[in-house]
């Protein structure tokens, strides 16, 4: 998947006097692309096209209620430490930024943290000529979705886990989880964690 992908966002529960900060989309961002009050008066609401290549941009600000990153290199990279995390209440990113166990590890200091998104839980084969098309699944990433699912159900602040698509074993893995964590509920087969989590509506231009 490239990290330019033509996405395009739509608020819906973040408040219209809050003006996101946006940092661009394609995967040779630096920090240097950032706008230029981004680190000095850091924003509540962050909204990117894509994760750097290096993810130093997130372990530079601060006091960020939410976070909406679309996107993710080939590789799967770690999830950047730093005071952004302290204050986080919303989270919705690739599976590939929380494969790793490190990266898990570095996400319960987001103490705070209510609703994690969490997309690309499976691999979808390409499209054919039919854009509006159902894509049929290649792969599923069963192993870090169940990682996820058990920190989920450890970490006492979260009280929503939208998943998109898991194997039917993950599903009820998930179910239980949910019943072992009173206030925690945990989402399965959503279309659009980003909206789930952060309010955030992705839209494919193609899509109407």
């Amino acid at each position: 998947m490239s990290s330019c992908s033509p996405l395009l966002l739509s608020s819906r529960q973040v408040p219209a006097t809050v003006a996101p900060v946006v940092v661009p989309g394609c995967h040779h961002a630096s920090v240097s692309q950032l706008p230029p009050t981004a680190t000095t008066h850091p924003p509540q609401y962050l909204l990117s096209g894509g994760m750097p290549e290096t993810p130093a941009a997130l372990s530079l600000l601060r006091r960020l209620h939410t976070v909406c990153w679309l996107g993710y290199d080939k590789e799967p990279r770690r999830l950047p430490g730093g005071p952004w995390l302290s204050s986080l209440r919303r989270l919705a990113l690739s599976c590939h930024f929380l494969s790793a166990a490190a990266s898990l590890k570095t996400l319960s200091t987001a103490r705070q943290l209510e609703q994690l998104g969490v997309a690309d839980t499976c691999q979808l084969q390409g499209y054919g000529h039919d854009l509006h098309a159902p894509r049929e699944v290649a792969f599923y990433r069963d192993a870090p979705v169940r990682r996820i699912i058990e920190w989920a159900r450890q970490h006492a602040s979260l009280q929503l886990l939208a998943l998109g698509k898991v194997l039917p074993r993950t599903a009820a893995r998930a179910a239980a989880a949910q019943r072992a964590r009173p206030g925690l509920s945990i989402e399965v087969g959503v279309k659009d964690v980003y909206e789930a989590a952060c309010g955030y509506e992705c839209q494919w231009p193609w899509a109407g």
